[in-house]
């Protein structure tokens, strides 16, 4: 079986092994991108919400989505913390991306409540998430604090 590990040396996705998160991004326009996060255990579709982030504005911190990560290296780690110095709730660290800091997966309905982080929601509207919260308790409940597993972003 392959570890993490190998996974990381290899530089190569495979959502067969483990746990893994893939955000298929959408739709954009000047003030949000919209997306799909599904989460895989073992290949296995076990969760879908959509997202919501700011748009694309050449990887400006505070003000543009991430860019998917570069090169060959097809996927970023992201780690599960327990709560952090802006949220006191488990949520999601991406952690490498270039020119980046403290990228998060975290509660928000809009992309004005963003800083270049990604917001899951189980309900989608023109420009923003609904159910945020309920979103992410659920994508929460398959993960343990400290845990690290591959975060790949695409575009459709």
């Amino acid at each position: 079986m392959t570890s993490l590990r190998d996974m990381i040396d290899k530089k190569r996705f495979n959502p067969l092994i483990g746990k893994s998160i893939v955000l298929k991004r959408k739709a954009s326009s000047a003030t949000y991108m919209k997306g799909l996060l599904t989460f895989y255990e073992k290949g296995n579709n076990v969760f879908q919400c959509y997202t919501i982030e700011r748009p694309w504005k050449d990887n400006k911190p505070y003000v543009s989505c991430i860019p998917p990560a570069p090169g060959d290296i097809e996927y970023y780690i992201a780690e599960v913390l327990k709560d952090s110095p802006s949220f006191n709730y488990p949520h999601l660290w991406i952690k490498d991306v270039p020119g980046r800091t403290w990228i998060k997966v975290h509660v928000a309905n809009r992309p004005s409540e963003l800083h270049g982080c990604i917001a899951p929601g189980l309900d989608l509207g023109r420009g923003s998430v609904g159910r945020s919260r309920d979103a992410m308790n659920e994508l929460m409940s398959f993960f343990e604090v400290g845990e690290r597993f591959p975060f790949r972003i695409e575009y459709l």
